[in-house]
């Protein structure tokens, strides 16, 4: 992508943010800059009934959730089930990231999946 020249400012290309008395990076439109002091990991095996992933965390920036293996996990609230999570394909390595606070949980259709979950706040 080539930026013009007239939406170079000195401290890099003009994308509508700019720095608040305080030098925090902010935005006088919709753009959300948002960084988070620290990072939480942690490995999880998710089996067939609704397994706590994350626990509720106010402050929370996002959470992470990547698969450790081939089998489908289900992500949603304390009920989720095969038929009403979010799908976290069964491929190692696939990933989904969530904008909540809330509590994330996790089931699959049948036996245990390791997954690796990490959470910004």
């Amino acid at each position: 992508m080539t930026i013009p020249p007239a939406a170079w400012t000195p401290n890099g290309p003009n994308l509508g943010l700019f720095y608040d008395a305080n030098g925090n990076i902010t935005s006088p439109g919709n753009v959300t800059v948002v960084s988070a002091a620290n990072f939480a990991p942690a490995q999880v095996v998710v089996g067939n009934t609704s397994t706590l992933i994350a626990a509720l965390r106010i402050g929370r920036a996002s959470i992470t959730v990547e698969n450790n293996g081939a089998t489908a996990v289900y992500l949603g609230n304390a009920t989720v089930s095969v038929t009403t999570g979010v799908l976290l394909p069964g491929v190692l390595g696939a990933a989904i990231t969530l904008a909540t606070s809330a509590a994330v949980y996790g089931v699959v259709a049948s036996g245990n999946q390791t997954i690796s979950e990490y959470e910004l706040y």
